[in-house]
């Protein structure tokens, strides 16, 4: 960094370009944090300006953009059908997910749910074999 009466300077090599550029230091304001200007290289900066101009550009013609789309959407014979697949492939991968989700929702209470079951069934298995304990015992008490 270099500094000559109070003006801060450095060198920035840009990384898409791999160049070098000079930066100054502007110190900060009450109405504005400090930065380095220019913030871009000069080659950043030209590619950034066609292609804000570029967007002007095609902005200015997007009735005609519209038409040309719309022409071509109507005469591509696979559209329909790259669409429908389109789709069917969205569809089922959601598909997927909310089962996914459903499983891991809902599988908690279902295995409360067939615990409860299962513990009401042994439990009639052991009544019954209670009742028959108990009637077996009546029936031999009689003889």
């Amino acid at each position: 960094m270099a500094t000559a009466t109070q003006r801060i300077t450095r060198r920035q090599i840009c990384q898409t370009h791999d160049v070098e550029f000079g930066q100054t230091y502007i110190k900060a304001t009450p109405e504005q944090e400090s930065l380095w200007l220019p913030p871009i290289c000069p080659h950043c900066e030209k590619e950034l300006r066609e292609k804000l101009l570029a967007d002007e550009e095609v902005a200015l013609q997007a009735d005609e953009i519209r038409e040309e789309t719309n022409r071509r959407c109507a005469a591509d014979a696979g559209r329909a059908e790259r669409i429908r697949e389109a789709a069917s492939e969205d569809l089922a991968r959601e598909a997927t997910q909310m089962l996914a989700a459903f499983y891991a929702e809902h599988r908690e209470e279902r295995e409360t749910y067939h615990d409860n079951e299962d513990w009401n069934r042994v439990a009639g298995e052991i009544e019954a074999e209670k009742k028959a304990e108990f009637v077996e015992r009546l029936r031999s008490e009689r003889k």
